[in-house]
């Protein structure tokens, strides 16, 4: 071998050398270990006392961890009362149903994490209270045959969730399953080896707990093994109808069988239409439909019938062939019979109408006279104060004797039906003497009265001033004053008024809640409170002071717009409202009534 040779052999050998190192450089340096993030979707679900706490988790490209394992931590002031560990399945989810006492409770689901995927946790605070526990259990009625599927259709709730429990379940007294609840508390069973012939009675029951207590449901299925068809169709009139019956009686070993759905069908012998009826059998397990000869025509008809039970195999019945013939003449008397019954109505009808009218008009024009003798005696003094009379409190005790001059003044919202929260009271005798009491909450005390009459006057802010009169001595100790509040005088002399310039009123049909609610958007602040301040003058005062300017023909639909405002602003934002109020909304009724007197005199 050569120098030259072995030289060149030597420094090929370097330089796979060096190459090799530098390869395992630079595998080394591109060596990386990449970490996904993870994240928890986290619900708790009270139903009663039995909390269930369910999730899901995820990576942080929205894709499940399956098979990873979560701990569940429950707390009640920082003291761990449950403590258990699962794993998540095929798509990431997991759940665990606890029961725990009334409280407030913090749940903790933590995942600890992978080589590559970050761990995580998710917390929820949840309050578990006691809730009644209901039970329901759907089963069909009765079942054809033996080895048909019967299924039972359980759901048990708690405080209107889902009950993630489990149920007892007995037939004929005898236990046969004990089933788990899915997690919105319902599950099914397929009860047909637990049933014998005849009538099973089915119990189910969710078991009591520490803290809740059992809840029950039952009810019946009659297996049939054996099913007896007894059918007959004929030719029959009834009510004027002439066609083809066909009826039909269901029993087994125990009886009739009521509550059968069944289907009868008549089909055309030449291969034509079919027409198809259903009824149900009744309590004697009979079923039957006439069908007419007007959908019959001249053919002849193959008759039969199918049972369909709630459960188990259909049952058929073939029945006869019958021929369908109608009648022209029992046509024209069926015409005839009908017109007959028509004129027989309208003569009758027409006079039974009449009379109803009669006295259904008679009725409404009551009413309207009893309300506007009301009305008009309250309309013509609207400058005078709320006059009332003095009743006994419901409920306080009585003093029998005439012989009272200390006495109790209860001072009555009857818009709000409560006591009025305070009130100057002035009280003036027949002699001069006078008196000034203050009410407090909503009573005032008069003591040691002359004998006499007395006249009590009433001043509480939001309410219409207010005077009754007193006779000492009194019958009782204890008397209710009634006082109207400004909002519900506003309203009765604007449904008065609408009544008689539009002859419907928007607001009579509803009560000051339902009207309040619709309403409160527009009229209420941020607070809940009304959107103009007390001191601000309403929308409607500057449009009163100018009404006169605009065109005489506009001035009662003005009018109106401005009282319809007067209730939106005062009627049902919440607030008390001064007599001011009140005062105003009067200035607004006269120039109305003013308005339409002088409409009538022009026309």
């Amino acid at each position: 071998m050569s120098r030259r040779r072995l030289h060149s052999g030597g420094l090929t050998l370097v330089c796979v050398a060096a190459l090799f190192l530098w390869s395992a450089d630079v595998a080394g340096a591109l060596e990386l270990s990449v970490r996904g993030e993870s994240q928890i979707e986290l619900e708790t679900s009270p139903a009663g006392t039995t909390l269930l706490i369910r999730g899901q988790l995820r990576d942080d490209l929205g894709d499940s961890l399956a098979g990873r394992s979560v701990e569940t931590r429950v707390r009640r002031a920082g003291e761990v009362v449950f403590d258990e560990r699962g794993y998540a399945d095929y798509h990431g989810r997991f759940s665990t149903a606890v029961e725990l006492a009334p409280g407030q409770y913090e749940v903790e689901v933590e995942y600890a994490g992978a080589r590559h995927v970050v761990g995580t946790s998710a917390t929820e605070a949840v309050e578990v209270e006691e809730a009644p526990t209901e039970v329901r259990l759907g089963l069909p009625n009765w079942v054809h045959g033996a080895q048909s599927e019967v299924l039972a259709e359980i759901e048990a709730t708690a405080g209107g969730q889902g009950l993630a429990s489990f149920v007892s379940l007995s037939v004929n007294a005898s236990p046969v399953a004990s089933i788990d609840l899915d997690e919105a508390g319902r599950a099914s069973i397929d009860l047909a080896p637990y049933l014998s012939r005849g009538v099973n009675q089915v119990d189910v029951v969710v078991p009591a707990s520490e803290y809740r207590e059992a809840a029950s449901a039952s009810g019946t299925v009659r297996r049939v093994d054996e099913l007896e068809i007894a059918g007959e169709s004929e030719r029959v009139f009834r009510r004027l109808v002439r066609g083809v019956s066909v009826a039909l009686a269901l029993r087994d070993e125990e009886g009739p069988i009521p509550g059968a759905e069944v289907d009868f069908l008549l089909r055309r012998e030449d291969g034509g239409d079919e027409l198809l009826m259903a009824s149900n059998t009744g309590v004697g397990g009979r079923a039957e439909i006439v069908f007419p000869d007007d959908q019959l025509g001249e053919y002849n008809w193959d008759v039969s019938a199918r049972v369909t039970p709630p459960a188990g195999e259909p049952v058929d019945w073939q029945g006869d062939t019958v021929r369908s013939d109608p009648s022209p003449f029992m046509a024209i008397v069926r015409l005839l019979g009908l017109l007959v019954l028509a004129g027989c109505l309208l003569w009758l009808g027409r006079r039974g109408l009449l009379a109803l009218w009669a006295r259904f008009d008679a009725w409404r024009q009551g009413r309207n006279d009893e309300e506007d003798e009301k009305t008009r005696a309250e309309f013509p003094v609207l400058e005078e104060a709320e006059r009332v009379e003095l009743s006994p409190v419901p409920g306080e005790e009585r003093v029998k004797l005439p012989q009272v001059r200390d006495v109790h003044i209860q001072l009555w919202d009857e818009w709000r039906d409560q006591p009025v929260d305070a009130a100057d009271l002035t009280v003036i005798g027949d002699d001069g003497e006078r008196r000034e009491v203050v009410a407090e909450e909503g009573t005032a005390r008069l003591e040691s009265l002359s004998d006499g009459l007395w006249k009590i006057s009433v001043v509480a802010p939001g309410f219409v001033d207010t005077t009754a009169e007193l006779q000492i001595p009194s019958h009782t100790n204890w008397l209710r004053m009634t006082m109207t509040a400004v909002p519900l005088k506003i309203r009765r002399a604007y449904r008065w008024m609408l009544r008689r310039t539009r002859g419907d009123d928007p607001w009579g049909a509803l009560t000051p809640r339902q009207i309040r609610a619709v309403l409160i958007d527009a009229v209420a602040g941020d607070d809940g409170e009304a959107s103009a301040p007390s001191g601000e003058e309403p929308r409607w005062k500057k449009p009163l002071e100018q009404w006169e300017e605009g065109p005489e023909a506009q001035r009662v639909d003005l009018l109106l717009e401005m009282i319809t405002a007067v209730i939106e602003e005062t009627n049902f934002s919440g607030r008390h409202y001064k007599t001011r109020d009140w005062e105003a909304t009067r200035e607004i009724l006269n120039a109305l009534v003013e308005s339409l007197e002088a409409d009538r005199e022009a026309s």
